[in-house]
């Protein structure tokens, strides 16, 4: 598996997720395995890219997908602003209960499930890029020629209107603008965090003193046993003779 590098393994691996584990492609039709391709890989790629060049966080990575959603759905399959289809919850030209789905479906399956594995998948390269620069812009151009070229294909009629080209930039202007994290990296947290140790102290802490209170009116002798990392709390009131 790692023999090959994991650019093309996210590359070749996007489009199973949504496409054709899900059934949505036809398996052997070419030129659609072609077009799922040329869209899903470079825009996996590209957010990943973006995410570890400009040490993003998750935020930024959920904002950047609603972009790939906006980009593919929207001004290449024109799903999410079509007024003859999907129209429930139709306001300001956006079909929105359609669009909340592809959001989360696309931003959860399409994108951060082949990022994740991959991660997991090379490890050892999770916080470098995969990617050279010149073939960055590559795929970026890959990737909006593919928007525009194919989405006359498929979806000729009622094409979005410049305002919704405008709303993409916006979107992808304000994943960009996310703050920084301090590590970037991996989306994948390796360890455990340093606040947890506290956090269960004082959760410990409050059941050893909430408990007895609690039991006080009770007529049973209560028993309350808790298990927290390796410390083990055991509460007991019996009832006086």
């Amino acid at each position: 598996m790692k023999r090959l590098p994991p650019a093309w393994f996210l590359f070749l691996f996007t489009p199973l997720t949504a496409e054709y584990v899900s059934g949505s492609s036809p398996y052997l039709n070419p030129f659609v395995l072609l077009a799922n391709l040329l869209l899903y890989g470079p825009g996996a790629l590209l957010i990943r890219e973006l995410r570890v060049r400009w040490r993003k966080g998750w935020r930024a990575v959920f904002i950047l997908a609603v972009a790939y959603v906006v980009a593919e759905e929207g001004l290449m399959l024109n799903t999410l602003f079509d007024p003859t289809k999907n129209t429930t919850g139709r306001l300001l030209g956006v079909n929105w209960v359609w669009t909340a789905g592809m959001v989360i479906v696309h931003s959860l399956v399409s994108l951060f499930a082949p990022m994740l594995l991959s991660e997991a998948i090379y490890h050892e390269k999770a916080n470098e890029a995969w990617v050279k620069p010149g073939t960055f812009y590559l795929l970026l151009a890959v990737f909006w020629a593919d928007v525009f070229g194919f989405g006359r294909l498929f979806a000729p009629s009622h094409r979005p209107g410049i305002s919704y080209y405008l709303a993409e930039a916006a979107v992808i202007g304000f994943g960009l603008r996310t703050p920084s994290t301090a590590s970037g990296g991996s989306l994948l947290r390796r360890g455990p965090r340093p606040a947890t140790g506290g956090c269960c102290s004082r959760i410990r802490k409050a059941c050893a003193s909430f408990w007895p209170r609690a039991t006080s009116r009770s007529g049973a002798p209560p028993v309350m046993t808790s298990r927290m990392g390796s410390t083990r709390i055991t509460v007991r009131r019996y009832r006086p003779t």
